[in-house]
């Protein structure tokens, strides 16, 4: 799930509590909730979109990757964004 427990982090732990309780319907709805971030964030090489994403929001210092990894794009680090802003439940706390 790459970084979206750091991002969209009501949702992931309401999935996993459903999941870890046995409430199989509550677990998928997040699950399914979830997956536009998850997308979103690997379409790069993690944990580059992940990292940069973070540090945009002020969450880390900075969105550095050691090489070979290299930055992530600023059209990749602005869909993650714009994936979470568009979903009001994903929003983070």
């Amino acid at each position: 799930l790459g970084g979206c427990p750091h991002l969209c982090t009501t949702t992931f732990v309401e999935m996993v509590r459903a999941a870890t309780t046995g409430d199989a319907p509550t677990a998928v709805s997040s699950a399914h909730a979830l997956l536009p971030v998850v997308q979103a964030g690997f379409a790069e090489p993690s944990p580059a979109v992940w990292k940069s994403v973070l540090a945009r929001q002020d969450e880390i210092a900075s969105g550095c990757v050691r090489r070979p990894l290299t930055e992530a794009s600023p059209d990749a680090v602005a869909l993650v964004i714009e994936v979470i802003e568009r979903c009001s439940e994903l929003r983070p706390g």
